[in-house]
Formats: C-alpha cells, structure tokens, sequence
C-alpha cells in the first residue's frame, strides 16, 4: 500500500498537479526596501523585483497606477494577489510569483503591465496599507 501511495504522489509530482508543502527560501535583496527594474518587452512593461521588504506578501500589498500626467488614478490600491490573468481584462496587469513555494514577495518575482493601456510616464506605487514601500514610473 505504501509503494501505491509513493508511486501516485511521484506521478503528481511529476506532472505539477502536486507540491510539498516546503517553503521555499525568498530572497529579499540587499537594499531592505522596495527597489525594482522596469523594461518594455513586446506589448508590456516588465517590472522585476531587484529588492523588497521582508515579511510582504501578494495579498497584503497593493498596487496603486496614476496617470504620469494628471496623477488621475486609473487603478486604485489594488492587492498583487488580484492581479490574476483571469482579472487580465480588468486591471491589464499581472503578478507573475516565481516562488511559489513562499507566500512572499520576492527578488525576481514580476509584474507585467499592458503598454497599450498603460504608456511611458505612468506612475506607479507599492503599498502597504498607508505606507509606501516604493515607487517607479513606467518608461
């Protein structure tokens, strides 16, 4: 029965349907606050973590997109974890979490913003709750 059960969950594993619940280590960078790299790739903006603080996950952390012009809001804060394809056609961004092993925000995890709703100079701000954990404009 044991060999049954090993040989299911290898087989899950094997096909991505199942993870152990190990946390994976995140890395949180060497600046302690939120620092990021933003590049236009084909018809979105690419914006890689390079820093953030500790202890930050995708549902406590909102993103918040100004017009770069107007400073209207076009998004308000808005926690990383809603930021779904599924929500794609609501708010043309994407958290792209490359551990997902870590509930948290990590160096190397992504956002992607829709260039064609979103063009050079728009504003954007990392929050959580009241505080600013960091900022960049999209250009």
């Amino acid at each position: 029965m044991a060999v049954v059960l090993t040989a299911i969950v290898a087989t899950l594993a094997f096909m991505g349907l199942f993870r152990p619940s190990v946390e994976e280590p995140c890395d949180i960078g060497p600046f302690g606050e939120g620092a990021f790299s933003v590049e236009r790739s084909g018809a979105n903006w690419t914006v890689t973590i390079q820093s953030f603080l500790p202890n930050h996950t995708s549902s406590s952390t909102d993103v918040v997109i100004r017009d770069g012009l107007t400073g209207r809001i076009l998004v308000p804060p808005t926690p990383w974890s809603a930021l779904t394809l599924a929500n794609w056609p609501t708010y043309h961004a994407l958290y792209e979490d490359n551990h997902p092993g870590t509930p948290a925000i990590c160096v190397g995890d992504r956002l992607l913003f829709d260039s064609s709703v979103y063009p050079s100079r728009t504003f954007v701000t990392i929050a959580d709750g009241s505080t600013i954990l960091g900022t960049f404009t999209l250009m």
